[in-house]
């Protein structure tokens, strides 16, 4: 059978196809509607709802600063990634000791039934006590039945590494699995899995935006992308956490690093591992500063993060800066009047 006999069987019938050839077929349709002439092209950036989000009505934002850590002293709070498992939410975040940057920061962890009102339960983890070194961006990800946690460092005796870490106690204790990319780290990686192979994107210390590609999450080599860097002019850098639909991913960039205020929305398109493509999204940015003085969000926002739970809503989790420059993060919801379907698969275990 060949090829297209395939395709026209796969995409009239999946459940009639393994799952294995069903993937490669829509990889194959993919690859087929880039080459279509323009008029008849699928545009996936203007054709599908965009992501729109709003304050939670049911929550007093921010929903956490700082202050409600006690057992040592904070400035803010940041970075925040949201999670459902087993009936509870927990939320990991960059928590910034007194004094920072001097004092450094470390990762802090909440739990909530609810995930609206949130109890502090301690550290995660603390790389360099007692120095500047900054531990952040505590990005979450579940694949086969496993958690894992890529967090981000800066200052301190330089880590430049991806690191990955799973977890000895979910969600208390952290030890490291492997480090996967040496020396090229400045800030924030990213990962998320896309037809079989996983893709990170990372800031580099020239503030480029890299694109790198493996076929495994530990133990593997990973490759930079023949596409990267992807950005290299604005000074871009990952701010939370992708969103994997079946065609598409949605990807979120902190702006500008000269007006670094707004959280931009792109679009990725076409990936693989010979070739990128995103643009952004008309809606763009998908958060900004409050237009009130005063506010908790007054001059910057910078990162997103979701999860869904079995049946609810989704709950989003943000973060905005005050003008002390302090952080702290708001708890948000999908804008009633969107039609935009975020899945209760996590984006590691989604799979095309």
């Amino acid at each position: 059978m060949g090829w297209s006999e395939l395709l026209l069987r796969g995409l009239r019938n999946p459940n009639k196809v393994p799952p294995f050839v069903y993937y490669k077929i829509k990889q194959r349709w993919r690859i087929l509607s880039n080459r279509l002439p323009p008029l008849w092209r699928f545009n996936k950036k203007d054709s599908y709802e965009s992501l729109t989000v709003e304050p939670h009505p049911q929550v007093h934002q921010p929903a956490l600063d700082g202050s409600e850590i006690e057992d040592f002293a904070v400035d803010w709070v940041a970075d925040p990634f949201i999670h459902y498992e087993n009936g509870k939410y927990y939320l990991f975040a960059e928590a910034a000791k007194a004094g920072y940057p001097n004092n450094g920061a470390c990762l802090v962890w909440y739990e909530s039934d609810n995930g609206l009102y949130w109890c502090y339960k301690g550290v995660l983890l603390d790389m360099q006590p007692n120095s500047d070194m900054t531990d952040s961006y505590p990005q979450l990800i579940s694949h086969q039945g496993k958690r894992y946690m890529v967090p981000s460092f800066a200052r301190g005796r330089e880590i430049n590494d991806l690191q990955i870490y799973n977890f000895k106690h979910f969600p208390s204790e952290l030890k490291l699995a492997d480090t996967a990319i040496h020396g090229e780290i400045r800030g924030d990686p990213t990962l998320f899995q896309w037809d079989w192979d996983w893709y990170c994107i990372f800031e580099d210390f020239d503030y480029n935006l890299r694109l790198y590609y493996s076929d495994s999450l530990i133990g593997s080599g990973w490759y930079e992308h023949p596409s990267s860097p992807i950005e290299n002019k604005q000074d871009l850098r990952p701010g939370g956490k992708p969103i994997v639909n079946d065609d598409f991913i949605d990807f979120f960039v902190q702006g500008p690093r000269s007006k670094r205020t707004n959280l931009l929305y792109y679009r990725i398109t076409e990936l693989s591992r010979e070739s990128f493509h995103w643009e952004e999204v008309r809606t763009s940015p998908i958060l900004y500063p409050a237009s009130h003085q005063g506010k908790w969000n007054e001059t910057n926002m910078h990162h997103i993060s979701h999860t869904c739970s079995n049946g609810e809503a989704p709950i989003i989790a943000v973060d905005g800066q005050d003008r002390n420059n302090d952080y702290a993060i708001g708890v948000y919801q999908v804008s009633p009047q969107s039609t935009y379907q975020i899945s209760s698969t996590e984006p590691a275990d989604h799979q095309l």
